[in-house]
């Protein structure tokens, strides 16, 4: 299975695997599986980090996600047009941008937010 990190699954699976429900858990320790963290995840982190919206959850996100195993997903051109087509179902550009990521590249989104239900993706909740 191939699965790519929401920004809050991301930062669990980082700092607090225990937020985490085990099926997650047991899926991003599976050696079968590839799991994807996205540059939007760390865009978001950074945002979030700079307004005081968030602490930093480890000093280098990218290269902690590296030495896990986890594989960096870049955005592409196609990723951003692929979101115009979308519902506005959510407002969030940094998700929206994470589902047409995972509907393009065929990954399965391990996320809570419930409103990723609306556009038929994959998902793995926590």
């Amino acid at each position: 299975m191939r699965y790519l990190l929401d920004t809050n699954a991301l930062i669990f699976a980082l700092t607090d695997e225990e937020r985490l429900s085990e099926a997650v858990r047991q899926a991003l320790r599976s050696k079968s599986n590839e799991v994807y963290f996205s540059a939007v995840n760390i865009w978001e982190i950074e945002i979030k980090v700079k307004s005081g919206k968030l602490e930093r959850p480890v000093e280098d996100t990218v290269a902690v996600a590296r030495r896990t195993g986890w594989i960096e997903l870049p955005v592409t051109s196609s990723h951003a047009v692929a979101t115009s087509g979308f519902d506005l179902f959510h407002s969030d550009p940094f998700d929206r941008l994470l589902i047409a990521q995972a509907k393009i590249e065929g990954l399965i989104i391990v996320t809570s937010d419930r409103v990723f239900e609306l556009y038929d993706v994959p998902l793995l909740r926590y």
